[in-house]
C-alpha cells in the first residue's frame, strides 16, 4: 500500500504537536517541511527524521511529491499556501478553514485549484497537546 506523503508548512511551537500525531499514524510518511526560517524548520527536520527541508512552501510542493500540504502558520499565510496547494491539486489541512467553518464563514473557493482538489476542514490531530495539561478529551 502507498504511504500518505504530508508536507508541512510551519515549524512554530504548535507545529511539534502536528508532526508528532502524524508519525503515529500507521501509512503516513513526512516527506517535507518548510518555514521561512530554515534554521527553525531544520531542527524540526533533525528531531523527526523529514528527509526535506525548504524555506518556501512554493518550492516544496515543487520538490516534493505530497498528497497533503499540512498549513501550521499564522492565519495571515493561509490564504497564499491554500492557493499554491490547489493550484497543484494538492489536499490541504489548514486551521484557520476550520474554524471558518466552525464560525460559519464563508470559505472562499476560489484559490486558482482544479477540480476535484479536496479541502480537508478538520484537523488531524488536536493542536494542543490536550493530556499533558491534565484535561480529557471533554473537558
Amino acid at each position: 500500500m502507498k504511504k500518505l506523503r504530508v508536507a508541512v508548512a510551519g515549524a512554530g511551537y504548535f507545529c511539534q504537536f502536528q508532526l508528532d500525531g502524524w508519525r503515529r499514524i500507521p501509512g503516513v510518511e513526512i516527506a517535507a517541511i518548510c518555514n521561512r526560517d530554515e534554521t527553525k524548520a531544520r531542527a524540526l527536520a533533525e528531531r523527526f527524521g523529514i528527509p526535506a527541508v525548504f524555506a518556501g512552501v512554493g518550492a516544496m510542493l515543487d520538490g516534493v511529491d505530497a498528497d497533503i500540504l499540512d498549513i501550521v502558520t499564522p492565519p495571515t499565510t493561509h490564504r497564499e499556501y491554500v492557493g499554491e496547494a490547489a493550484r497543484r491539486g494538492i489536499a490541504t489541512i489548514c486551521p484557520g478553514v476550520v474554524q471558518a467553518v466552525r464560525e460559519r464563514k464563508t470559505v472562499t473557493p476560489d484559490l486558482g485549484g482544479s477540480a476535484g482538489t479536496s479541502q480537508v476542514a478538520e484537523a488531524v490531530t488536536a493542536a494542543l497537546p490536550r493530556a499533558s495539561r491534565g484535561k480529557t478529551s471533554n473537558s
